[in-house]
């Protein structure tokens, strides 16, 4: 349970610094914007979703929850930097 923790703090520290579709991880106070997603982008990995699958929801999210454009293809581009980041290498 510790390592999932350990985990979704990682994702969320990711989404943060590469996926950022609000535009305010320059804004120190704006550390947890994107912890509430995190979970989610977590278990999918754990799952062993595909990266498509895993951008998709990013989509989702940017589009569904915070009403801006579509953007899968820089969803992706950030899937694949988190997925190669070496924090979360050992749930690959």
């Amino acid at each position: 349970m510790k390592d999932v923790r350990l985990l979704i703090m990682n994702v969320s520290w990711l989404l943060h610094t590469h996926w950022d579709p609000i535009g305010v991880n320059h804004e120190p106070e704006s550390r947890g914007e994107y912890e509430s997603y995190a979970p989610k982008i977590a278990g999918m990995i754990i799952s062993k979703e595909p990266p498509r699958s895993i951008a998709r929801e990013l989509d989702r999210i940017q589009v569904e929850e915070m009403g801006l454009e579509s953007s899968l293809r820089d969803s992706l581009e950030t899937v694949k930097k988190i997925l190669a980041d070496p924090a979360i290498d050992r749930w690959r």
